[in-house]
């Protein structure tokens, strides 16, 4: 059977395509074909500078790599590049991590912001609390009481909730009242291997992103972090959408012990607010156990190594600080990494989806501002199961 032959392929949209999603050359390369990586970054290189044409079937190829439609590929109007302010921040350099599937989360993270988008312009809704002002505080305490009061945040009634879950469901559930859309990832992207590794999106990998956007700011959570960590990365998530950036996350909490520039300031800053957020209002007593520090913690629905540097800072700690530091055990939180994932795929996009953004999409197809089949892949299922 002879390969389909097409007679124009928009070159130029070919080179936006790949870069929009932050692949190299070397990166689709070694995706289609690794064993030929050479012969494919030619041919690659080649069908970008218009010296040859791709068969219908190589096209097809890369606008899945890419994760655009092919036709956009045969247009001729020219797609738009994606602007740095669209493109996050990364304190930790995500190229050198070499993640396709992270970089492809963010991509289609960003489609679904711009879906979204159009519909609430459509509606004229804007996000209209976070000022210009917010984006200049520097002390982590103001800006703390700022997020405090801008979403209402009652602290008290978030430490009475009966566990971390509800502790964090109080929280996205004031978040997302503010027009802030809080995600988790999809089972697929964290999916495991056979030796019970991820081979997907790691939490070393990214334990939060933040994409700030005028009318739909994003904050996506790694569904396979530990409950306290997702209560804390929200916070921190927050905090850099009340300063307009976009930025991957791989917190480490111990960060709020360190003061000699040794991690980036914006994160270290964020790490702050999350825990003055979270440990706000407390008349600390000295401590003088490992056992006393956690059951105080999970009275507060606070990690233990977050109470644990709050305390050493204060000098509440009356025991041998170097011996409760190391019980404390410092390591990153995770679920059961050999739980099985599967399940029912509705529920667990569901619990996935921003339950904001699925609303608001959901009331767009049912009020026929958008179809069925773009319905299904903004929600990622069908919009009659919700």
């Amino acid at each position: 059977m002879s390969k389909l032959v097409l007679k124009y392929v928009n070159d130029e949209n070919l080179r936006i395509a790949r870069e929009n999603i932050g692949y190299s050359i070397d990166d689709v390369a070694k995706k289609i074909s690794p064993k030929n990586l050479e012969k494919e970054k030619n041919k690659i290189k080649n069908f970008e500078e218009g010296k040859a044409i791709p068969t219908f079937s190589q096209l097809k190829k890369l606008a899945q790599e890419y994760n655009i439609s092919y036709f956009l590929l045969l247009s001729k109007n020219k797609i738009k590049k994606r602007s740095e302010k669209e493109s996050p921040k990364d304190f930790r350099k995500i190229e050198d991590k070499d993640n396709p599937v992270l970089k492809k989360m963010i991509a289609e993270m960003l489609i679904k912001q711009k879906n979204i988008e159009r519909i609430l312009r459509d509606d004229n809704v804007k996000l209209g609390f976070i000022s210009e002002k917010s984006k200049k505080i520097d002390v982590p305490l103001d800006m703390a009481r700022l997020i405090i009061n801008k979403l209402d945040l009652n602290m008290e009634e978030f430490r009475k909730q009966r566990d971390y879950d509800s502790a964090l469901k109080y929280l996205v559930d004031k978040i997302e009242k503010k027009n802030i859309f809080v995600f988790k990832t999809y089972s697929h992207q964290v999916q495991q291997n056979r030796n019970g590794r991820l081979s997907g999106i790691s939490v070393e990998d990214m334990r939060g992103l933040s994409l700030y956007n005028e009318h739909a700011p994003f904050i996506i959570l790694h569904r396979q972090d530990g409950p306290t960590a997702k209560i804390f990365t929200l916070l921190h998530e927050l905090t850099h959408i009340f300063r307009k950036n976009s930025v991957i996350s791989n917190i480490k909490e111990s960060v709020l012990d360190f003061r000699d520039g040794k991690y980036d300031k914006e994160e270290y800053f964020c790490n702050k607010v999350a825990s003055e957020i979270l440990l706000s209002d407390i008349s600390f007593e000295y401590f003088d156990s490992t056992d006393t520090i956690r059951s105080y913690a999970k009275e507060l629905k606070v990690s233990g190594k977050t109470l644990f540097i709050k305390l050493k800072q204060l000098n509440k700690i009356n025991g041998d600080v170097e011996t409760i530091e190391e019980e404390i055990n410092f390591k990153i939180e995770y679920l059961n990494k050999n739980k099985k994932s599967g399940g029912n795929y509705n529920n667990s996009t569901k619990d996935s989806n921003s339950s904001l953004y699925s609303n608001i999409i959901h009331n767009a197809y049912l009020t026929e501002k958008i179809g069925p089949v773009e319905t299904y892949n903004l929600l990622g299922m069908n919009p009659e199961k919700l």
